[in-house]
Protein backbone atom coordinates (compact mmCIF):
# COMPACT_ATOMS: atom_id res chain seq x y z
CA UNK A 1 0.00 0.00 0.00
CA UNK A 2 1.20 3.53 -1.00
CA UNK A 3 2.15 6.01 1.84
CA UNK A 4 -0.94 8.00 0.33
CA UNK A 5 -3.18 5.47 0.85
CA UNK A 6 -1.81 4.69 4.20
CA UNK A 7 -2.09 8.16 5.17
CA UNK A 8 -5.71 8.42 3.96
CA UNK A 9 -7.01 5.64 6.17
CA UNK A 10 -5.13 6.79 9.23
CA UNK A 11 -7.01 10.74 8.56
CA UNK A 12 -10.45 8.91 8.34
CA UNK A 13 -9.93 6.75 11.15
CA UNK A 14 -9.15 9.80 13.34
CA UNK A 15 -12.50 11.99 11.58
CA UNK A 16 -14.71 8.50 12.11
CA UNK A 17 -13.16 8.19 15.89
CA UNK A 18 -14.05 11.95 16.45
CA UNK A 19 -17.53 11.09 14.87
CA UNK A 20 -18.44 8.11 17.00
CA UNK A 21 -15.51 7.22 19.14
CA UNK A 22 -14.02 3.88 18.94
CA UNK A 23 -16.77 1.20 19.14
CA UNK A 24 -18.64 3.37 16.85
CA UNK A 25 -15.83 3.78 14.37
CA UNK A 26 -16.69 0.31 12.03
CA UNK A 27 -13.91 -0.20 10.05
CA UNK A 28 -16.46 -0.35 7.01
CA UNK A 29 -16.90 3.60 7.88
CA UNK A 30 -13.25 4.19 7.95
CA UNK A 31 -12.97 2.46 4.34
CA UNK A 32 -16.30 4.44 3.45
CA UNK A 33 -14.54 7.76 4.34
CA UNK A 34 -11.51 6.61 2.80
CA UNK A 35 -11.98 5.82 -0.04
CA UNK A 36 -10.81 2.41 -0.05
CA UNK A 37 -11.70 -1.21 0.43
CA UNK A 38 -12.70 -2.87 3.63
CA UNK A 39 -9.85 -5.51 3.23
CA UNK A 40 -7.31 -2.63 2.60
CA UNK A 41 -7.12 -2.09 6.36
CA UNK A 42 -7.04 -5.37 7.71
CA UNK A 43 -4.43 -6.52 5.39
CA UNK A 44 -2.61 -3.41 6.36
CA UNK A 45 -3.18 -2.86 9.61
CA UNK A 46 -3.89 -6.23 11.33
CA UNK A 47 -7.02 -4.73 13.21
CA UNK A 48 -9.53 -1.88 14.15
CA UNK A 49 -7.63 -1.33 17.13
CA UNK A 50 -4.13 -1.20 15.62
CA UNK A 51 -5.78 1.01 13.31
CA UNK A 52 -7.77 3.26 15.91
CA UNK A 53 -4.45 3.30 17.93
CA UNK A 54 -2.15 4.64 15.21
CA UNK A 55 -4.32 7.28 14.52
CA UNK A 56 -4.89 8.56 17.95
CA UNK A 57 -1.09 8.30 18.81
CA UNK A 58 -0.25 10.50 15.55
CA UNK A 59 -3.02 13.01 16.83
CA UNK A 60 -2.24 13.17 19.97
CA UNK A 61 1.38 13.76 19.61
CA UNK A 62 0.99 16.86 16.93
CA UNK A 63 -1.16 18.02 20.10
CA UNK A 64 1.64 17.41 22.58
CA UNK A 65 3.83 20.21 20.67
CA UNK A 66 3.00 24.14 20.68
CA UNK A 67 4.59 26.37 17.77
CA UNK A 68 6.00 28.52 18.80
CA UNK A 69 7.42 26.75 21.96
CA UNK A 70 7.77 29.39 24.66
CA UNK A 71 11.31 30.48 25.16
CA UNK A 72 14.22 29.12 27.82
CA UNK A 73 14.84 33.23 28.01
CA UNK A 74 11.98 35.22 28.69
CA UNK A 75 12.20 38.60 26.92
CA UNK A 76 8.20 39.36 26.81
CA UNK A 77 6.18 37.48 28.99
CA UNK A 78 2.97 39.07 27.96
CA UNK A 79 3.56 38.45 24.19
CA UNK A 80 5.31 35.06 24.61
CA UNK A 81 2.66 33.25 26.29
CA UNK A 82 0.05 34.92 24.93
CA UNK A 83 0.79 33.33 21.36
CA UNK A 84 1.28 30.44 23.08
CA UNK A 85 -2.31 29.88 24.41
CA UNK A 86 -3.37 31.29 21.35
CA UNK A 87 -1.51 28.42 19.33
CA UNK A 88 -2.79 25.64 22.53
CA UNK A 89 -6.08 26.47 22.18
CA UNK A 90 -6.18 26.72 18.35
CA UNK A 91 -4.85 23.07 18.46
CA UNK A 92 -7.56 21.84 21.30
CA UNK A 93 -10.60 23.19 19.59
CA UNK A 94 -9.51 21.57 16.44
CA UNK A 95 -9.44 18.06 18.19
CA UNK A 96 -11.82 18.43 20.54
CA UNK A 97 -14.28 15.79 19.28
CA UNK A 98 -11.77 13.10 18.89
CA UNK A 99 -10.36 14.41 22.45
CA UNK A 100 -13.88 13.97 23.94
CA UNK A 101 -14.29 10.73 23.06
CA UNK A 102 -10.84 9.34 23.77
CA UNK A 103 -11.50 11.18 27.18
CA UNK A 104 -14.96 8.87 27.26
CA UNK A 105 -13.08 5.24 26.64
CA UNK A 106 -14.31 2.34 27.80
CA UNK A 107 -12.04 0.72 30.92
CA UNK A 108 -10.56 -2.05 28.20
CA UNK A 109 -9.54 0.89 25.99
CA UNK A 110 -8.00 2.92 29.30
CA UNK A 111 -4.68 4.07 27.72
CA UNK A 112 -7.46 6.10 25.20
CA UNK A 113 -8.71 8.12 28.05
CA UNK A 114 -5.11 8.50 29.34
CA UNK A 115 -3.86 9.87 26.04
CA UNK A 116 -6.27 12.49 25.74
CA UNK A 117 -5.03 14.01 28.85
CA UNK A 118 -1.57 14.33 27.19
CA UNK A 119 -1.07 17.75 25.11
CA UNK A 120 -2.84 19.37 28.86
CA UNK A 121 0.02 17.52 30.66
CA UNK A 122 2.48 18.41 27.98
CA UNK A 123 1.50 22.23 28.16
CA UNK A 124 1.69 22.20 31.99
CA UNK A 125 5.21 20.85 31.82
CA UNK A 126 6.44 23.74 29.43
CA UNK A 127 5.01 26.58 31.36
CA UNK A 128 6.56 24.83 34.56
CA UNK A 129 9.89 25.54 32.98
CA UNK A 130 8.64 29.20 31.97
CA UNK A 131 7.51 29.78 35.35
CA UNK A 132 10.87 28.96 36.72
CA UNK A 133 12.66 30.87 34.05
CA UNK A 134 10.46 33.92 34.72
CA UNK A 135 11.87 33.10 38.82
CA UNK A 136 15.53 32.67 38.20
CA UNK A 137 15.55 36.35 35.88
CA UNK A 138 14.01 38.13 38.29
CA UNK A 139 10.45 38.80 36.07
CA UNK A 140 8.06 37.77 39.11
CA UNK A 141 7.17 39.86 41.62
CA UNK A 142 8.54 40.15 45.09
CA UNK A 143 5.37 39.49 47.12
CA UNK A 144 5.18 35.99 45.46
CA UNK A 145 8.81 35.27 45.84
CA UNK A 146 8.87 36.51 49.54
CA UNK A 147 5.81 34.09 50.21
CA UNK A 148 6.11 31.49 52.72
CA UNK A 149 4.30 28.81 50.69
CA UNK A 150 6.00 29.91 47.17
CA UNK A 151 6.19 26.97 45.32
CA UNK A 152 2.89 26.42 45.75
CA UNK A 153 1.80 29.49 44.52
CA UNK A 154 3.54 29.65 41.59
CA UNK A 155 2.26 25.64 40.95
CA UNK A 156 -1.38 27.23 40.95
CA UNK A 157 -0.77 29.47 38.95
CA UNK A 158 -0.01 27.60 36.09
CA UNK A 159 -2.28 25.19 36.63
CA UNK A 160 -4.87 27.76 36.47
CA UNK A 161 -4.00 28.94 33.39
CA UNK A 162 -3.92 25.51 31.85
CA UNK A 163 -7.10 24.46 33.13
CA UNK A 164 -8.59 27.44 31.70
CA UNK A 165 -7.08 26.77 28.49
CA UNK A 166 -8.81 23.21 28.44
CA UNK A 167 -11.94 24.24 29.73
CA UNK A 168 -12.55 27.06 27.09
CA UNK A 169 -11.11 24.88 24.24
CA UNK A 170 -13.24 22.02 25.50
CA UNK A 171 -16.60 22.97 26.60
CA UNK A 172 -17.26 26.45 25.61
CA UNK A 173 -20.15 25.37 23.32
CA UNK A 174 -21.57 23.57 25.30
CA UNK A 175 -22.50 26.76 27.41
CA UNK A 176 -25.31 28.73 26.04
CA UNK A 177 -24.43 31.81 28.27
CA UNK A 178 -21.78 34.21 26.76
CA UNK A 179 -21.49 36.10 29.66
CA UNK A 180 -19.92 33.01 31.32
CA UNK A 181 -16.84 33.45 28.89
CA UNK A 182 -14.29 35.89 27.76
CA UNK A 183 -15.06 36.09 23.89
CA UNK A 184 -13.43 34.43 22.49
CA UNK A 185 -10.82 36.37 20.36
CA UNK A 186 -9.58 37.91 23.54
CA UNK A 187 -9.95 34.21 25.80
CA UNK A 188 -5.69 33.97 25.56
CA UNK A 189 -4.80 37.16 26.49
CA UNK A 190 -6.73 37.78 29.28
CA UNK A 191 -6.33 34.63 30.67
CA UNK A 192 -2.66 35.34 30.35
CA UNK A 193 -3.37 38.90 31.67
CA UNK A 194 -4.52 37.53 34.55
CA UNK A 195 -1.76 34.61 35.00
CA UNK A 196 0.86 37.38 34.66
CA UNK A 197 -0.91 39.48 37.42
CA UNK A 198 -1.41 36.31 39.94
CA UNK A 199 2.66 36.25 39.70
CA UNK A 200 3.13 40.06 40.60
CA UNK A 201 4.34 40.86 36.56
CA UNK A 202 2.88 43.89 35.97
CA UNK A 203 3.92 47.03 33.48
CA UNK A 204 6.97 47.57 34.94
CA UNK A 205 10.26 47.92 33.72
CA UNK A 206 12.45 44.61 34.03
CA UNK A 207 16.42 44.91 33.92
CA UNK A 208 17.82 41.27 32.56
CA UNK A 209 19.83 39.97 34.51
CA UNK A 210 23.58 40.71 32.78
CA UNK A 211 24.67 37.54 31.85
CA UNK A 212 21.98 36.86 29.15
CA UNK A 213 23.48 38.71 26.15
CA UNK A 214 26.40 40.05 27.99
CA UNK A 215 25.05 42.96 28.72
CA UNK A 216 21.87 44.53 31.12
CA UNK A 217 19.20 45.84 28.84
CA UNK A 218 15.35 46.85 30.04
CA UNK A 219 12.28 45.07 28.98
CA UNK A 220 8.80 45.46 29.28
CA UNK A 221 5.42 43.23 29.41
CA UNK A 222 2.51 44.77 28.18
CA UNK A 223 -0.69 43.17 29.90
CA UNK A 224 -3.08 46.00 28.23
Amino acid sequence: MSNDVREKIITAAMTAYAESGFQGATTRRVAEIAGVNEVTIFRNFGSKAALMDEALFRRVAALKIVDPPLPLVPSDPAGELCRWCDTFLSQIRGSRELLRKAMGAAESRFHEMMSSFEPARCADLDLHGYVRALVRDGWVGQDVLEHPDRDEMLTAAQTMLVGAMWGDAMAREHHDDASLWVPETRAARRYVQMFLRALGITDSVHAEPASVGGATSTQTTSLS
